[in-house]
């Protein structure tokens, strides 16, 4: 969203919100993101800066971050360019604050024992260890992909020629309110294909997320393909839907202890061969601090399944 300031500046609101998960905590951090301030439009050199309130929160531990990405004043030095200062917060106690340069080294006071350390220092060897980034040719572009799509555009603002920018964006803006308008007369409804709206939140999701955490043992690498994130794994797993993580399908979970329990009848004969007569209805509980005759039983029958003598 940009907005004119009045004299040499403009700014631009990146509006929206990220949302960071890790996946072997099951915490989700929304963040919200600084705005783009560009100085000397008219006079002066021409310097873009990032300003504004950063907040990264998680609702599930309580954590809270306030960062504020200061703009360079007027009369201000070289050392009072791209500074941030923040504030980590668990409720309304503040934990620590936070003092330096965003694209540089910034460190972390400790409120209650005056300590401070390094937090974040952009290093030779960090920048050596980000991710690659990789981009797919026009040529093998779709029709309505952003690079495709607006390469004309693209092409005269290089080219510095405003005039051309501006109208080859007229064409591509006037087409998409023409696809609105025909939609509604055909009373048909735009479907995303990768995204779908959260009915309480509001927010639009990727519909092929993978929110389980990483298996070491059998996930192998993540890629993309036609737009859809897919892991290779060394072995198909099948996947249990539970909405806990100590809850399972109970069906399944009885099914399984009632064969065990027939087997264990049948060895002590005590019980009929036929395990369909057995009852389904056992009650089964997962928890690991069983009495010790439970456990002695369970071993028995180890040593009779292993050795029937």
């Amino acid at each position: 969203i940009p907005l004119l300031c009045p004299g040499n500046s403009t700014s631009a609101i990146l509006d929206g919100v990220a949302l960071l998960t890790l996946l072997p905590r099951g915490e989700d951090y929304s963040i919200t993101t600084p705005y783009a301030h560009c100085k000397g439009i008219l006079m002066g050199t021409l310097t873009m800066e990032l300003g504004g309130k950063v907040i990264l929160d998680c609702e599930k531990t309580g954590y809270k971050t306030e960062i504020d990405f200061k703009l360079k004043p007027f009369l201000g030095g070289v050392d009072q360019t791209n500074m941030i200062s923040g504030r980590l917060k668990l409720g309304k106690e503040t934990l620590a604050t936070i003092e330096g340069y965003w694209d540089g080294a910034v460190n972390i006071k400790d409120r209650r024992t005056g300590e401070e350390q390094l937090l974040w220092k952009p290093t030779p060897e960090v920048r050596a260890q980000r991710l690659k980034r990789y981009t797919v040719s026009i040529d093998h572009q779709g029709d309505f992909e952003s690079e495709n799509l607006w390469q004309h555009v693209s092409a005269a603002i290089l080219g510095d020629d405003q005039i051309v920018a501006t109208e080859e964006k007229t064409v591509l803006e006037e087409a998409q309110r023409a696809a609105v308008k025909e939609r509604k007369l055909k009373c048909l409804e735009w479907v995303p294909k990768h995204f779908e709206q959260d009915l309480i939140s509001g927010q639009w999701v990727y519909k092929h997320a993978d929110l389980r955490p990483w298996d070491p043992r059998n996930d192998v690498c993540q890629y993309e393909f036609n737009y859809v994130i897919q892991t290779k794994t060394r072995h198909q797993t099948p996947m249990i839907r539970t909405s806990s993580i100590v809850s399972v399908d109970q069906s399944n979970t009885r099914s399984s202890v009632s064969l065990i329990k027939s087997s264990k009848l049948q060895l002590a004969g005590k019980g009929p061969r036929d395990s369909e007569s057995s009852s389904p209805e056992v009650e089964f509980h997962s928890d690991s601090s069983q009495s010790e005759g439970n456990a002695d039983s369970a071993q028995r029958h180890r040593r009779l399944v292993t050795d029937p003598r």
